[in-house]
């Protein structure tokens, strides 16, 4: 495999970039995966603070189950860089139209003052969790627990095979009222 290209300060000044996607796990590292197989010139720039960071590995993600997520973002980043993407490690503040009529496009301006210009911008942030203010919750936050026998919900369909022919929690519905069932 290739290594990761990380852009340090300085970047390439004046360059113009095909897309920069804003955003490096999942979704973003899918985009710029295939903008490099599609030979454009690709920068992601990401803060490195996903939202599954608490998280000590994944579920439902096809060939990758229990993988911790930091190791998709680290396979992810891989395989872009194969085709050529470039990654830069900061915060987006802006994004406006270029001012530069010999150069039109889109100016993406950094944290720390840097503008780096593009002719196309993805957007690929995830979320954040606000967290109610319920004591020892975010320290437990994407931390798995042990589950008795008698719990359902989330924890029938985590408990996969032991329950097989359970019936499994489902969505509320409108004629019985916000209802889960578990066997």
């Amino acid at each position: 495999m290739t290594t990761t290209q990380i852009i340090e300060e300085p970047l390439p000044e004046l360059q113009l970039w095909d897309a920069i996607v804003i955003g490096g796990s999942a979704a973003g590292l899918s985009a710029a995966l295939t903008l490099g197989r599609a030979h454009r010139s690709v920068l992601v720039i990401d803060q490195q603070r996903p939202r599954n960071r608490f998280a000590d590995h994944m579920h439902g993600v096809l060939g990758l189950e229990g993988v911790a997520p930091a190791e998709l973002v680290r396979r992810g980043r891989e395989e872009a860089a194969l085709y050529g993407a470039k990654f830069l490690f900061a915060e987006v503040t802006d994004v406006a139209d270029s001012t530069d009529e010999e150069q039109p496009g889109l100016r993406i301006m950094l944290e720390d003052g840097r503008t780096i210009l593009t002719r196309a911008v993805i957007a690929a942030g995830g979320l954040t969790d606000h967290l109610p203010a319920v004591p020892g919750l975010a320290e437990r936050w994407g931390k798995q627990r042990r589950r008795r026998r008698a719990d359902s919900g989330h924890a029938a369909a985590a408990a996969g095979p032991r329950r097989r022919r359970r019936i499994l929690p489902c969505s509320p519905s409108p004629r019985r009222g916000n209802q889960h069932h578990s066997g």
